[in-house]
């Protein structure tokens, strides 16, 4: 398993993703192409000029969705991240991002853009998008919580029936190593768009990195298949 690292300076406010200019991004050579990881962190309360520039940027049904959210944080957690993808999406595919559409979605829920593939992912004020015009993506972050019973969480996912060629036999008696299992997990899944129980007999992708960030107890997981 290889390792990505993204660095401090990457990871953006809301303030930085209103901002007119490109925003940062840490790319991925793999296979004939490329893939970007977008990540931002939601430090508190937005402030209403840039709540309400973000609002102008979702379509109708985004929008009706963004206020279907009764907590405060659900909502601005939806509402940049619909705006960091397609910030994303626009980025590489050469698009204005007001232009971007995500209003199609998968069999089992999973967004899609006619512009590019991309993924994302949330824990707590975290947000992680990746994206890429050459690979399919799934990608999955998870706050490292050293409070969680990770012996019989991970005993559970050896002994369930999804049928994954992913296992859960590696060693697990850390936290950390729990996170990147997990993470990895639900990447892979999140890939194939099918979720964690429809999802059988998924064979591991070529494209598989444990994801770091700098001084930050976050764990991910990118994985991406090259689409022909």
């Amino acid at each position: 398993m290889q390792e990505l690292l993204i660095p401090h300076e990457h990871i953006l406010d809301c303030s930085q993703l209103v901002a007119p200019s490109c925003i940062p991004s840490t790319r991925l050579s793999y296979q004939f192409g490329e893939v970007y990881i977008y990540s931002l962190f939601i430090s508190g309360p937005v402030f209403n000029q840039h709540l309400n520039y973000a609002l102008t940027f979702l379509s109708q049904s985004e929008r009706l969705r963004y206020s279907s959210y009764e907590d405060y944080y659900q909502g601005i957690s939806f509402l940049f991240g619909r705006l960091l993808a397609k910030r994303g999406i626009a980025q590489q595919s050469g698009c204005h991002f007001s232009k971007i559409s995500i209003n199609k979605y998968g069999p089992f829920g999973k967004p899609i853009s006619s512009d590019a593939f991309f993924n994302l992912t949330r824990s707590g004020p975290f947000i992680v998008c990746a994206v890429s015009t050459t690979h399919d993506v799934g990608v999955d972050i998870e706050i490292t919580n050293t409070d969680i019973d990770i012996m019989s969480i991970s005993e559970y996912l050896r002994d369930s029936s999804f049928d994954f060629k992913l296992s859960f036999s590696d060693d697990c008696s850390s936290h950390f190593s729990f996170y990147k299992n997990w993470t990895r997990f639900e990447a892979i899944s999140k890939l194939v768009g099918t979720g964690l129980i429809a999802n059988r007999g998924v064979s591991i992708c070529s494209c598989d990195y444990l994801l770091t960030f700098e001084y930050l107890h976050l764990t991910g997981h990118l994985c991406a298949q090259l689409k022909t």
